[in-house]
């Protein structure tokens, strides 16, 4: 990598008779030009052959150029520009003539085939614009012409060595061109030979879109820009910091680098260039999540010989990370795979990845869940393996290759000093404040290089031990950026959904939850149901619901309205004072009241209002609750829940779970018949029934609260 300088050419039109065995009407080799348009009458024609070798000047590509003759007749070569020409289009020919007996030369036209100017080699004088130009006669003459479109002007230079003509034409654009040769006394000296027609751009942000590119040189890609195909050819392409690439097929045989922020949508990538793919990352923290653009990069992007940083990743078999990488040891970076990072300091760093090509096509995942007992089974930490963003409810609910037993989640570090844990789940992200209280927006919008959480749903059915989930990313899942205002469920009209978010905060830090209604989710877990990713930090407090012992950040129920509850959870991290807020309340029927049971208090939420109270630091599970009722309904705050929810976990026993449930309450299982199969004390708000159940159908009773459940 080095600087860019301003020697680029972004050329968009290209042909010479190197390209060519043979040249005939209608040919159209090379790439960006319209087709070759030969005619001629009497005696003339058109040929392929060698300027030097038949005594010109040297024009010839692979010892070819192409040639026109004509003694009696005349011989004629147009093309058309096609949508290729616009403002800051160069156009560039060379011509080689001997003998000027005759005429021989080249047209310009305008649109509707205008001719705007002509240089002219005949009756011994050398004609441009309708000037002699009184050029000395050279048999090994090699005209470059250069015609330059500045605005709605063209600019026109014609040079012969030291010889130089220049010229304005006003008012027209460049539209095509035609050589011709004819009325000449013979023989070979009499032709003309033209060679290496080109059309290029030095301004990247004029290339016109959905075309053909060939970058020659250094080149600095400062503009968005969609193109069928990119190539680059040699010399340093870099695409700047926030811009963006679309292209069909990239072919890279120079060098390529990708800028913080920079990001490439392609169909299909080769070459055999080096590719560098940048991630500028803030100061203040050490550790990131962080994921492989590039399909040969190693360890040694993070850890070169000597260096103090470590990378690793997250074994689910183990539940634990595994050995940090050795310096130097260059291991393979898979495509798809999260790493975490520890940098040897906290200052502001620009990572390069380099190795291989840039990832693209599908990536197939299968993440594990191992065993029926660890807490932590089931997560894995993957990654975004593109150069762009990743679209999480494209991939869950891919058409032909949709997740399979994935929970519809995906949990990441934040890219910046706080690391906080960010949560998305069908259509609804947590936290919706950043640190500063400025509005946020969590999509299912995964950034480059983003390493991230996953779970996979079920445990292993006996004899099996592990469980697969199956995950595909494809190109159709990727984008340049999350859109303005993306939802990526109006299907489902997400934005009616009745919600309730909650912000715990100790003055300094806070975190979130949310609860929201969904016709098609169960009270009871399941996988619209988000579990808790905890921060692991005393400074930053945590709140959560609990639905059958398990700490949600994003808590689906069937409908929110009078009747309802749900417990919640806190971790304040340390004693002191702290404040639970509403900053969502929408589209719900009820009044929503926290009850704080150790203080035997209530409150009703409103937006914007703040609970406050103090704490002594200890984690709690059964002090808070959220009660949705009817308005205008009195209750007391030591009154039972009128319903209470009861489920079944995985090894069959009854879980009883309700706001106001003491250690002196009890509770009761019976058979549809009335028989009382188990009676035990209560925990708590939450009651784990030592007794496992045979497939049936039971009564759960808990003082006067009476429920059915199922045991499949």
């Amino acid at each position: 990598m080095g600087t860019v300088s301003a020697n680029a050419q972004f050329v968009v039109a290209e042909d010479n008779a190197g390209n060519y065995s043979t040249w005939a009407d209608a040919d159209n080799l090379g790439f960006g030009f319209g087709e070759w348009d030969l005619w001629n009458n009497a005696s003339s024609g058109w040929f392929i052959g060698s300027s030097s070798s038949a005594g010109f000047g040297n024009i010839d590509s692979n010892s070819k150029s192409f040639g026109l003759w004509g003694t009696t007749g005349y011989a004629n070569a147009q093309r058309l520009l096609n949508a290729h020409w616009g403002d800051g289009a160069t156009f560039t020919i060379d011509l080689a003539t001997a003998y000027r007996s005759g005429a021989r030369g080249i047209d310009l036209f305008a649109s509707g085939f205008d001719q705007v100017w002509n240089f002219n080699i005949g009756s011994d004088q050398y004609t441009a614009g309708g000037v002699n130009q009184s050029w000395a006669y050279s048999q090994q003459s090699i005209f470059k012409l250069t015609v330059v479109q500045e605005g709605a002007n063209l600019q026109i230079s014609l040079t012969r060595g030291t010889d130089t003509y220049s010229t304005t034409i006003t008012g027209k654009t460049l539209y095509a061109f035609k050589l011709y040769c004819g009325g000449t006394t013979g023989g070979d000296l009499n032709n003309l030979f033209f060679n290496n027609v080109k059309v290029s751009y030095s301004d990247w942000s004029k290339v016109p879109s959905d075309i053909k590119v060939k970058v020659a040189g250094n080149a600095a890609l400062n503009a968005d820009k969609t193109v069928s195909e990119l190539e680059i050819a040699s010399g340093e392409t870099t695409l700047e910091a926030g811009n963006q690439l679309t292209v069909g097929t990239l072919t890279n045989n120079g060098m390529l680098t990708l800028k913080t922020g920079a990001t490439v949508l392609t169909s299909s990538v080769g070459g055999s260039g080096t590719t560098y793919v940048e991630q500028t990352l803030p100061s203040g923290r050490q550790w990131w999540y962080l994921a492989s653009p590039l399909s040969g990069a190693t360890s040694n992007v993070i850890r070169p010989d000597g260096s103090a940083n470590l990378m690793t990743h997250y074994d689910e078999a183990t539940f634990n990370y595994s050995t940090a990488y050795a310096a130097n040891s260059a291991t393979p970076l898979v495509a798809g795979r999260g790493y975490v990072v520890k940098f040897s300091d906290a200052n502001e760093r620009t990572v390069v990845f380099t190795g291989g090509s840039l990832n693209n096509g599908e990536v197939a995942l299968t993440p594990t869940r191992t065993g029926t007992t660890a807490g932590k089974r089931g997560f894995n930490l993957i990654g975004n393996p593109y150069p762009s963003y990743l679209n999480w409810d494209a991939v869950y609910t891919d058409a032909t290759n949709p997740a399979v037993n994935m929970r519809n989640a995906i949990w990441f570090r934040t890219m910046d000093e706080v690391m906080k844990f960010h949560t998305y789940s069908d259509g609804e992200g947590v936290p919706s404040l950043d640190a500063n209280d400025n509005p946020l927006t969590i999509t299912g919008q995964i950034a480059p290089m983003q390493a991230f959480w996953v779970k996979v749903q079920a445990d292993p059915l006996a004899p099996e031990t592990v469980s697969n989930g199956s995950l595909t990313f494809k190109n159709t899942h990727r984008s340049h950026q999350a859109a303005t205002g993306y939802n990526p469920l109006k299907a489902k009209a997400a934005e009616l959904r009745p919600r309730v978010r909650l912000v715990i905060s100790n003055g300094v830090a806070d975190d979130e939850m949310l609860v929201v209604g969904k016709s098609y989710a169960a009270n009871g877990l399941d996988s619209y149901d988000i579990e808790k990713m905890s921060n692991d930090n005393a400074a930053i407090p945590e709140l959560f619901s609990l639905v059958e012992n398990q700490e949600l950040v994003i808590n689906s129920m069937q409908e929110l309205k009078a009747g309802k509850w749900v417990m919640l959870g806190m971790r304040p991290g340390v004693a002191g004072n702290f404040g639970i807020k509403v900053s969502q309340l929408e589209n719900i029927d009820a009044q929503v009241m926290l009850i704080d049971r150790l203080l035997n208090t209530e409150q009703e939420l409103t937006l914007g209002e703040t609970y406050s109270f103090t704490s002594d630091g200890t984690a709690t599970n059964d002090r808070f609750s959220l009660e949705f009722r009817a308005p205008g309904t009195i209750t007391s705050v030591d009154e039972l829940a009128t319903e209470a929810h009861v489920f079944v976990n995985e090894n069959r026993q009854l879980i009883v779970q309700a706001p106001g449930i003491t250690r002196n309450d009890r509770i009761s299982v019976y058979t549809l018949a009335g028989q009382q199969l188990q009676l035990q004390q209560a925990d708590g708000a939450v009651t784990v029934l030592s007794r496992p159940l045979a497939t049936g159908v039971y009564i759960v009773k808990v003082n006067q609260l009476v429920e059915k459940v199922i045991v499949k």
